[in-house]
């Protein structure tokens, strides 16, 4: 007989979380994959809501550290340095769209910077500039400038991208979303982050027919 505990490590798939700690960014654009100019009273994580996460997160391979814009969080250099300690991960990621250049002291504590970027005229894509600064940085840090990609809101396709493949989630507010874009897309369902998430995720749809990434 199969117990729970087998059960899930059998389900088990997910290498990354994506963990939304504000939902502030310096740019408003109209495409944002995560819907962030519809947002009316920004939020950030706090040190409690980082805990609680840690706790049901700890062992995960990869925790990147999402937004909005991350490093526009009001206690960036003081959450960040504790982070891998505090879920044993592996490898900390951060997606910025270049404003994390501004903060080249905490760069050490990461393994990846992935550098954002959507095409004109929604965005106007300066990010050059950033991302030779990044590389201009003498930790051991990867530097991921991510491929534009930009699919308009009325025209999503509605099969899974390869982020679809539920080796990564999404975590915002305690919810944990099927895929990384999830709380962005109104009509995602989540689950809320217990000790079951991993379990209880895995049986939700993905919000393909209106992602942002979704393949045509």
């Amino acid at each position: 007989m199969i117990n729970q505990f087998q059960i899930m490590e059998i389900n088990m798939s997910v290498e990354c979380v994506n963990l939304a700690i504000t939902d502030r960014c310096n740019r408003k654009c109209p495409e944002c994959c995560c819907d962030v100019p519809r947002i009316k009273i920004n939020w950030d994580i706090n040190m409690a809501e980082i805990i609680h996460a840690a706790n049901y997160l700890y062992g995960i391979k990869r925790l990147t550290l999402t937004g909005g814009e991350p490093s526009l969080h009001p206690d960036f250099e003081t959450i960040v340095p504790q982070l891998k300690e505090m879920f044993g991960c592996k490898y900390l990621e951060i997606e910025s769209n270049g404003m994390v250049a501004e903060k080249i002291p905490i760069l050490k504590h990461f393994d990846v910077v992935a550098v954002t970027r959507y095409s004109p005229p929604e965005f106007i894509d300066s990010n050059d500039e950033m991302i030779k600064k990044l590389e201009s940085v003498k930790f051991n840090l990867k530097i991921d400038p991510l491929p534009i990609k930009h699919v308009s809101r009325t025209n999503r396709g509605k099969r899974a991208c390869l982020r679809g493949s539920g080796e990564t989630v999404a975590v915002y507010k305690n919810r944990v979303y099927p895929c990384c874009m999830g709380w962005g897309i109104k009509e995602s369902k989540f689950v809320i982050l217990s000790e079951s998430w991993e379990l209880d995720v895995m049986k939700l749809p993905r919000p393909c027919n209106n992602c942002f990434f979704s393949e045509e």
